[in-house]
Order: C-alpha cells, then sequence, then structure tokens
C-alpha cells in the first residue's frame, strides 16, 4: 500500500450533549443524556506524486476532505458532587462515520491508489472529568468497531483474516483535554485526540502470499470554548 501522509489542515469541530432529566427527582434517571459530534475540515488541499499515475508524476493539487460525525447515549456519575474537586465518571455508545475523499480532480483509473476513508462503526467507551478550582481535566478512552469499510479504489476487504466479533476493522480513540473556568457557565479547553483504524486488504495477484494491512490514524489538537446550561 502507497502511504500517504496529510499534515497541519485546519478543521472545525462541535460537541453536544443533552441531559434531558437532569432536574428530575430520581438520581438514576439523571444521568441520561444524548451526544451528538460533528467535525470538517476546510480549505484543505492534496497535491503529491503518490497520487498521480503509477506515482511518477505529480498530480495536480485537488480538493481534499475529512468529516466525521456520531450520535449516541452517555450515562455519567456525579460521585462527589459536593466536594470542592468534583470527579465525574461516564459510559458511551454511539454510532459514527468518518468519510476522507478527494474531489473530481484527481486522476482516475485501476492503477491510481486513492487512499480514501469511508467508515460506519460503533463506539463504545469510557470518560472521566476532574474539577479542581478553575481547572478541569476530562479524557475519554473508546473502542471503535467498524461494521462497514470502503476499501480503496484498487482493493478488495480481505475476510481470511477476520477481526473478532465479525468486525470489518478494528481501532481505538483517545482524547485528553484540560480547560480553564472563565465564569460558571463557560470555560476554555485545550485538547489532544488520536484515533487509529485497522483493517485487511486482499493482496495484489504478484504478492498474493503476504497478507497486507491498512493502517489508518490521525492526531489533532484543538482549542475551543466548552458551555454549560
Amino acid at each position: 500500500m502507497r502511504r500517504y501522509n496529510a499534515l497541519g489542515y485546519p478543521s472545525v469541530a462541535l460537541t453536544a450533549e443533552l441531559f434531558p432529566f437532569a432536574s428530575v427527582p430520581s438520581k438514576f434517571l439523571r444521568g441520561f443524556g444524548l451526544t451528538f459530534h460533528y467535525a470538517r475540515a476546510f480549505g484543505f488541499e492534496s497535491d503529491s506524486t503518490r497520487l498521480g499515475a503509477f506515482g511518477d508524476a505529480n498530480a495536480p493539487p485537488v480538493d481534499s476532505s475529512f468529516m466525521r460525525y456520531a450520535a449516541g447515549l452517555r450515562y455519567r456519575i456525579h460521585t462527589n458532587p459536593e466536594s470542592e474537586t468534583p470527579f465525574v465518571l461516564g459510559v458511551s455508545a454511539s454510532l459514527s462515520r468518518w468519510l476522507f475523499s478527494f474531489g473530481s480532480g484527481l486522476p482516475s483509473g485501476p492503477e491510481v491508489e486513492m487512499p480514501t476513508a469511508n467508515y460506519q462503526m460503533a463506539r463504545l467507551g469510557f470518560d472521566a472529568g476532574l474539577q479542581v478550582k478553575r481547572v478541569t481535566f476530562y479524557a475519554y478512552l473508546n473502542y471503535l468497531h467498524a461494521f462497514s469499510v470502503a476499501p480503496p479504489n484498487t482493493r478488495e476487504l480481505d475476510t481470511a483474516y477476520p477481526y473478532p466479533f465479525g468486525a470489518a476493522g478494528m481501532g481505538g480513540e483517545f482524547r485528553g483535554a484540560v480547560g480553564v473556568r472563565l465564569a460558571r457557565w463557560i470555560e476554555l479547553r485545550l485538547s489532544l485526540e488520536y484515533a487509529i483504524m485497522a483493517f485487511h486488504v486482499k493482496p495484489l495477484e504478484w504478492q498474493a502470499g503476504s497478507p497486507e494491512r491498512v493502517l489508518d490514524s490521525y492526531l489533532s489538537a484543538g482549542l475551543g470554548p466548552y458551555v454549560s446550561f
């Protein structure tokens, strides 16, 4: 597989959580919530010899897009709500999709191996948050279970190397963040996130004896407001 790297492209991301039972008398019901996430890169172009025919000529710059979105459920537990250093635990499950693709300007043909990424998956994970005076610490760890993977245009998925639980691919996702509370309802958060997905593809005819695995990883840093009502 040809290697493709994209470095330093900007994006915007929006995450929202809604807890409809936050005011009910039952402490158990208060923890149930809905989660939504959407992120998209913008002003992003690819220009690489590896995107040209046989990798021996520069392809003209082409528009590239990367989009991620998810929707799911989260349950949070306030372990010590009356403490000066409140600690919150959470467990979540959601459906998610990653979509990385190129514009129509990219050369086409069986010899062009486009490193597109189109995954539909379930995310299962845990998160934790700690507040120390005006500073907050937050982290989550997710297992990614891809039940649908669209391989590169010149390849097919290889079912001879199946992943557990019938997954087409598997991966993980980690995010850590530090925030400074500016007011009761808003804080400024700095975050770092890493995600990886792995799956197998069928080898080329002249490499039939060697299995091939695709590793798709993303590292992102973010800065933005976190608002709570």
